[in-house]
C-alpha cells in the first residue's frame, strides 16, 4: 500500500501547520517532585546468616535484603536510610539480634561509621550512633572512626568488634549498643573480621601500612589486639588476605589473592601449611574473595564464577571441590555465609543465591534481569516481568524483587512485552516472539518476519492484534502471532521505536519514530482479512532520534522523547495527531548537562513519565499535564556497569517502575487523580 510524507491536505493547510510548529516552545524549569524513587538492584556488600531461615544482606544506602521463612514469599526489603555514597559495609547475625556497620563507598579510609542494631532479624533497625575516634599508633597520633567490618562472639554472646581499613579496632561490650576504641601497637588494615570463640577474633584483609608487602593480620583476645601476627611460610607466594573464617574454637583460614589459603592456630597463633585452591589445566588458581565455614573441617568458599567447598579442612592436603554456580557466573558476587547446610551468597544487583547442601547445588532468589521492556499492567496482582537482550524474568512484591531468568536465550532481542490477563504474556522481539499462559513456560511463536535483519519495534494493542516495523515493511498479525504475519508498507526509513494508541480500533493508529528524528502517523483498514496501512509524517522534526514513543488512550496523546531531554508532544487538539510540539527539559543548561532519555510511558492523557541517563544517574522526568510543567529527579544507579534506562511502566498514576540495568520504583506522595 502506498504512504505519504505530507498530510492529505491543501498546500496552505501544510503552511500553516509547519509555521505554527516552527517556534520552539520551551519549557519552564522544573518543579518540585512528589516521586520518591528507590533502587531495588544495590550491590549487597556483606550477608550473615544466624540460622537456615534467617540470614540478612545489607549493602548500598543502607539497603537491607532479609530471609522470612515464607516459602511464598522468602525475601522481603528493609533498610535504615543511607544517602549514596554511605553504605552498609558489614553485618553479624545471631539469633537474637543483628549488627550492621557503615562505611563511604568512594572513601572507605574517611569515613565516620555508624553501627545499627536489629533485634528482629533485620526488619527494623535502630542506630547506636558513630564509633569513638580510635587513636592509632604512631607519633602523630592519627585518629579513625572507619570501620570495614563487624563480628560478635559466636552463641549470641553480647561481646562484638568492629575494624576498619585504616588500622582501628572497636568493642562492645553491650551486644552492640556503646562501643570503645581498643590500644593497638602498630598500625594495620583490615577488611575482614571473624570470632571463633568468645573473646577471640581474628581481623585481617589488608595491607600493613607500615609495610605494603606485608599482609595484615591481628589476633583479637578480649580487649587485647596482638598485631604482631606474622604471615606464614612460604612468605613469597602469599599477598594480602582476603578472606578470613573460623571452623573451630581454636582455627582460622585465611585466602589470600595469589590463590592460596592457609590455617592460623589461634592458641599458639601458628600457622599451617600454605596450600593452592585447585585449578584447572594452565588455569591460575581461584582467588577466594569470602569465606564461611559452618561446622569443623568444612568451608565453602567464594571466587568469580564458582564456589569452592571442602569437609576436610583438616587434611595435609586439603581437597575443594570446585562448584560452578548456576546462572551467577556472569554476575559480581561478594560476600557469602553459611549456617548449618544452608549457604547464602550476594552481591551486585541484589543478587541472592541460596544453596541447601553446604554449597554442592546453588540457585537463584533474587536476579534483577536487564531490561528493555517491562510491564507490571494485566499480570497478576503485584507481579511485573521484564525482558531483555537474552532473559525474561518475573519480578514479586510489585517489582521490588526478581525471578530471573524465567526464560534465556541469547538471542531474545527484546522489542516488545506485554500481559493480558493473570499469567498470559507474550513478547516480541528482533527475530522471533513468544508466549507464556502461566509466567514458567514460554512456548515459540511465529516471529514476525523470517529476514535475517528482523524488526526495529512492535507493540500489541490485543492478544490478538499485534504490529511491527521495519525499513520499508509493516508486519500485522490478527491472531496473536500464530500464523505468518501480513506485510504491508512503511516508508524506506529506519524505525527506531513504536507504540499504538491504547484501545483506538477506529482505526488502529500507531506512531513511530525514525532514526533521522521523525514521527510518522500510521492507520490501518482492512480489506477483508487482509491489513492495510498508510503511514504520513507529523510535524515532529527532532535534532536526533527519538529514542521512544509514548500514547496514552483518549483523548489521543502521544509523546517522544530523545537525547539532551528533547521531547516531542503530539497535540490534543488536533484530532489527526499530525501536529506535535517540542518541548526541552532542562534548556537552561548547555546540551551536555542535559539527560538522554530512552524510554517513556504515558498511563493516562497528559499524564507522562520519562526515564534515561545523565552524569552515570537515572534521569526521571514526568508530567501531568502534556509537559506545560515537568518534575525531574537524578537518582544513584547502584550499578558497577553502564548505565541504561530503557524500560518503564505505571502500575497505577502514582506508581511506577523505571528499569535497564538496573531497576527502580517511583512513588508519588500526594497522589493524583486521573483527568476526566
Amino acid at each position: 500500500m502506498r504512504w505519504t510524507s505530507t498530510l492529505p491536505a491543501t498546500v496552505a493547510t501544510v503552511a500553516a501547520l509547519a509555521l505554527a510548529m516552527a517556534a520552539t516552545a520551551q519549557a519552564e524549569p522544573p518543579v518540585p517532585s512528589p516521586w520518591t524513587f528507590t533502587n531495588y538492584a544495590p550491590l549487597l556488600n556483606d550477608v550473615s546468616c544466624a540460622s537456615a531461615a534467617a540470614c540478612v544482606a545489607v549493602g548500598q544506602q543502607g539497603m537491607v535484603l532479609r530471609s522470612t521463612g515464607d516459602p511464598a514469599a522468602p525475601l522481603a526489603w528493609s533498610g535504615v536510610g543511607l544517602t549514596d555514597p554511605e553504605t552498609l559495609a558489614s553485618v553479624t547475625c545471631s539469633r537474637t539480634r543483628c549488627l550492621a556497620v557503615t562505611s563511604d563507598r568512594k572513601v572507605p579510609a574517611t569515613a565516620a561509621s555508624r553501627v545499627f542494631r536489629s533485634t528482629d532479624s533485620g526488619a527494623t533497625w535502630t542506630s547506636s550512633g558513630v564509633l569513638p575516634a580510635a587513636t592509632l599508633p604512631g607519633r602523630t597520633k592519627r585518629t579513625t572512626r572507619s570501620a570495614s567490618a563487624i563480628a560478635c562472639d559466636p552463641g549470641g554472646a553480647p561481646v562484638c568488634y568492629a575494624a576498619g581499613l585504616t588500622g582501628g579496632v572497636w568493642r562492645s561490650a553491650d551486644d552492640g549498643v556503646t562501643w570503645d576504641d581498643l590500644k593497638l601497637d602498630a598500625a594495620g588494615s583490615y577488611t575482614k573480621l571473624a570470632c571463633a570463640s568468645r573473646g577471640r577474633c581474628v581481623a585481617a584483609a589488608g595491607a600493613d601500612l607500615a609495610d605494603p608487602t606485608t599482609p595484615s593480620v591481628a589476633v583479637i583476645t578480649g580487649t587485647a589486639v596482638d598485631t604482631s601476627i606474622t604471615p606464614p611460610a612460604p612468605r613469597p607466594k602469599w599477598t594480602s588476605p582476603l578472606a578470613v573464617a573460623c571452623d573451630s574454637a581454636t582455627r582460622c583460614v585465611l585466602t589470600s589473592a595469589d590463590g592460596t589459603f592457609a590455617t592460623l592456630s589461634l592458641p599458639d597463633k601458628a600457622w599451617g601449611d600454605v596450600q593452592t585452591f585447585p585449578a584447572k589445566a594452565k588455569a591460575s588458581p581461584p582467588t577466594v574473595t569470602d569465606l564461611s565455614c559452618p561446622s569443623a573441617n568444612t568451608c565453602v568458599g567464594l571466587a568469580t564464577g564458582l564456589v569452592l567447598r571442602t569437609t576436610t579442612l583438616s587434611s595435609s592436603s586439603t581437597a575443594w571441590q570446585r562448584r560452578p554456580n548456576g546462572d551467577a557466573i556472569p554476575f559480581n558476587l561478594k560476600a557469602l555465609s553459611c549456617a548449618q547446610a544452608s549457604c547464602v551468597t550476594v552481591g551486585a544487583g541484589a543478587t541472592w543465591f541460596a544453596s541447601a547442601d553446604v554449597g554442592f547445588n546453588w540457585g537463584a532468589v533474587n536476579l534483577v534481569p536487564g531490561m528493555d521492556a517491562v510491564t507490571c499492567a494485566g499480570s497478576a496482582p503485584g507481579t511485573c516481568v521484564g525482558a531483555g537482550k537474552d532473559s525474561v524474568g518475573v519480578g514479586r512484591a510489585n517489582g521490588t524483587l526478581w525471578n530471573a531468568p524465567v526464560y534465556k536465550h541469547s538471542g531474545l532481542d527484546t522489542k516488545w512485552l506485554g500481559c493480558f490477563d493473570a499469567a498470559g504474556c507474550m513478547q516480541i522481539g528482533r527475530a522471533g516472539a513468544l508466549a507464556t499462559s502461566d509466567l514458567q513456560v514460554f512456548d515459540g511463536l511465529f516471529p514476525p518476519t523470517f529476514d535475517v535483519a528482523g524488526v526495529s519495534a512492535a507493540d500489541c494493542l490485543s492478544a490478538t492484534l499485534c504490529v511491527a516495523v521495519v525499513g520499508g515493511a509493516t508486519l500485522t498479525s490478527l491472531d496473536g502471532s500464530k500464523t505468518v504475519w501480513s506485510q504491508s508498507s512503511f516508508p524506506p526509513v529506519l524505525p527506531a521505536a513504536m507504540d499504538c494508541v491504547p484501545g483506538k480500533t477506529d482505526p488502529v493508529t500507531c506512531f513511530a519514530t525514525t532514526a533521522d528524528g521523525y514521527v510518522l502517523r500510521g492507520t490501518m483498514t482492512l480489506t477483508g482479512d487482509k491489513p492495510r496501512w498508510q503511514w504520513v509524517y507529523t510535524t515532529a522534526d527532532a535534532d536526533s532520534a527519538l529514542a521512544a514513543v509514548g500514547c496514552s488512550p483518549a483523548p489521543v496523546s502521544c509523546t517522544a522523547v530523545g537525547k539532551a531531554g528533547e521531547i516531542w508532544i503530539s497535540d490534543p487538539a488536533d484530532p489527526t495527531a499530525i501536529s506535535w510540539r517540542q518541548r526541552q527539559l532542562l534548556d537552561n543548561l548547555i546540551v551536555d548537562d542535559r539527560p538522554d532519555l530512552a524510554t517513556v510511558t504515558c498511563p493516562a492523557s497528559g499524564i507522562c513519565l520519562a526515564g534515561g541517563e545523565h552524569g552515570g544517574l537515572a534521569a526521571v522526568a514526568t508530567t501531568t499535564n502534556n509537559w506545560q510543567t515537568y518534575t525531574y529527579d537524578e537518582v544513584p544507579a547502584l550499578i558497577n556497569g553502564p548505565l541504561t534506562m530503557t524500560a518503564a511502566t505505571c502500575e497505577t498514576l502514582d506508581r511506577c517502575l523505571i528499569a535497564g540495568s538496573t531497576v527502580l520504583v517511583g512513588t508519588r506522595s500526594p497522589g493524583i487523580a486521573p483527568e476526566r
